[in-house]
């Protein structure tokens, strides 16, 4: 059993015993009963920061789903699931021939278009010429004009025909948008991807550094921690701005193994539930945090100020009342009432009221003892 106290005068690896003895005088030949033995130590000293704790959940600050966007057989699945990729690495190909040879035709059209209106032009001049010699008519005039208008129509139309056929040709090559980490796949190479029958979904991608904790606090813990954290920095600041710290404890932490700052607070309290949903980005330099993930989240609501620690396991209760056993310098059991402040992350508690430093605590065999022996 592990006591986080502290002996202030005692040798090395030696605990103070103290033999106490029953109180009342013994009748002439009675046996002396044998002494009581129990362990003593002093509370521990320290400084320590108060805390309020939430129950979080980690979140990625960006997720992608990856789709296509143009149908076809699934060639190529350039990535293995669950591995980090960057932006603009090539994840999945699409058969990319039928959308080449629609770009051909595209510009084949166009440049069909641009020899009609290239011979609409040089045709308009010459009946243009032809007509102030009288050899022409104006209505023939006019419609060289027309097939101008019209090649020219055609020619746009055919340019827009080639742009969408880059776009499909390009949307066969699926890039990663970001760099973060790829999830499974979802279609395997040799699949048709039929993007309006809804199943143009191919896997996920999740950024990985920083992360988001969410967590909810109730309205007048954060009132206060606002307050507090406004007067603290001078002014009223938007809630990014005061740079509060947080603290992250994952699933069998003891002790905060993230820490990050404070960034978001809704803006609206839920009625429903009398809290506030807050952010926390926290940096993730060794990628131990994946999204979906529980986590403490906790940040001080206290300076940090000198108190008196013991362990909890020590404390007796008697109708919600808190007591210690202590021995005093006679050798007496002592009954003490005790207040106590927050739990710490080791076992221990704070005794705000009635202990003090330096005074011997009984911390085994407290069974058997009782106040005044």
């Amino acid at each position: 059993m592990r006591f986080a106290f502290m002996m202030t005068r005692a040798l090395m690896g030696v605990l103070l015993t103290a033999m106490l003895t029953g109180c009342l005088p013994k009748e002439p030949g009675e046996a002396k009963a044998p002494p009581i033995v129990v362990t003593v130590a002093q509370p521990l000293a320290r400084e320590v920061t108060d805390y309020n704790q939430f129950e979080g959940n980690i979140a990625a600050q960006n997720t992608v789903e990856i789709r296509a966007r143009v149908n076809g057989h699934l060639v190529k699945v350039a990535f293995e699931d669950g591995t980090k990729v960057k932006a603009g690495q090539l994840l999945y190909e699409i058969e990319s021939r039928p959308y080449k040879a629609s770009l051909d035709a595209a510009l084949a059209q166009k440049a069909s278009a641009d020899a009609d209106l290239d011979l609409a032009k040089k045709e308009y001049l010459r009946t243009a010429n032809l007509l102030r010699t009288g050899a022409s008519s104006k209505e023939e005039l006019d419609v060289w004009t027309a097939k101008q208008l019209t090649a020219n129509a055609a020619g746009k139309k055919a340019q827009a025909e080639i742009d969408r056929a880059k776009l499909d040709l390009e949307f066969t090559s699926i890039k990663a948008p970001m760099d973060g980490k790829i999830g499974k796949t979802l279609v395997n190479a040799g699949n048709l991807i039929n993007v309006g029958q809804g199943d143009s979904l191919l896997t996920t991608l999740v950024s990985t550094n920083p992360m988001f904790a969410y967590f909810s606090i109730d309205e007048r813990t954060y009132l206060d921690f606002l307050r507090r954290a406004s007067r603290e920095k001078e002014g009223n600041k938007e809630l990014k701005e005061l740079k509060v710290p947080v603290d992250l404890l994952l699933d069998g932490d003891n002790q905060p193994s993230h820490q990050g700052l404070l960034d978001f607070g809704d803006n609206k309290v839920n009625p429903t539930t009398g809290t506030i949903l807050a952010r926390a980005t926290i940096p993730n330099d060794k990628n131990l945090l994946q999204p979906g993930m529980r986590a403490r989240v906790r940040i001080a609501s206290t300076d940090p100020y000198k108190a008196l620690l013991v362990n909890e396991k020590i404390l007796q209760s008697d109708q919600g009342i808190r007591y210690l056993f202590l021995v005093n310098d006679t050798g007496m059991v002592e009954k003490r009432d005790v207040k106590l402040g927050t739990m710490q992350e080791d076992g221990t508690v704070v005794v705000t009221e009635g202990l003090k430093e330096g005074e011997w605590v009984v911390v085994s065999g407290i069974q058997r003892v009782r106040d005044g022996i």
